[in-house]
């Protein structure tokens, strides 16, 4: 029996994304993005961050 290995993708960054994205990102959330941490795995290269915003919100 084989066993299959998912190809995983490498994620762009938080900083990597436009500033009209993450600034509108910033807007929804209600404070500015302090820190991000990038998600590993999945099959996209689009970004998956875990964020703090200045205010603590986490999202």
């Amino acid at each position: 029996m084989s066993v299959m290995h998912p190809r995983w993708s490498i994620r762009s960054g938080w900083t990597e994304l436009p500033t009209y994205v993450r600034v509108g990102i910033e807007q929804v959330l209600g404070a500015m993005i302090e820190e991000s941490i990038g998600q590993q795995g999945g099959f996209s290269p689009r970004t998956a961050e875990r964020v703090r915003t200045t205010s603590g919100r986490r999202a």
